[in-house]
C-alpha cells in the first residue's frame, strides 16, 4: 500500500509523541526502579507497541529518507509486545528504552 507523504507525517508524529511519553514516564528512574513499578512497565511496554505500529505504517521513501532508525527492531519489538506479551522481560524493555530509543528520538527530532 502507498502512503502519500500526509500518511507518513501522521505517524512519524505519532512516533515522537510515544517516545515523549514513554521519557515522561520513566524521567527520574533507574533500572531498579523501573523494575519495581509494574505501572510504568505497562505505560512503556504500550507506548513501544505504539511507536512499533506507528513505524510499520511508514512508506518505504520515507523510511530512506529518515535515517538512524531501525525499522524493523520497532516492527519486532510491536509484534512481539502483542503477541507475546507473556515472555517479554522488563529488563529487556528498559534496555529497548536506554539504548535504542535515543537514535529514534535523534532521527525524528527534525520533524519538527
Amino acid at each position: 500500500m502507498k502512503l502519500d507523504a500526509q500518511t507518513d507525517r501522521v505517524h512519524l508524529i505519532d512516533m515522537r509523541q510515544s517516545i515523549e511519553r514513554i521519557r515522561a514516564y520513566v524521567a527520574g528512574m533507574d533500572e531498579a526502579a523501573f523494575l519495581r513499578d509494574p505501572k510504568t512497565i505497562a505505560a512503556v511496554e504500550h507506548e513501544l507497541a505504539a511507536l512499533g505500529e506507528a513505524s510499520k505504517n511508514i512508506s518505504r521513501e520515507a523510511q530512506r529518507r529518515v535515517r538512524g532508525v531501525r525499522w524493523n527492531l520497532w516492527r519486532l519489538v510491536r509484534n512481539t509486545l502483542v503477541h507475546e506479551h507473556y515472555q517479554v522481560n522488563p529488563r529487556t524493555v528498559w534496555r529497548t528504552v536506554t539504548d535504542e530509543l535515543p537514535a529514534v528520538s535523534q532521527a525524528l527530532e527534525h520533524l519538527g
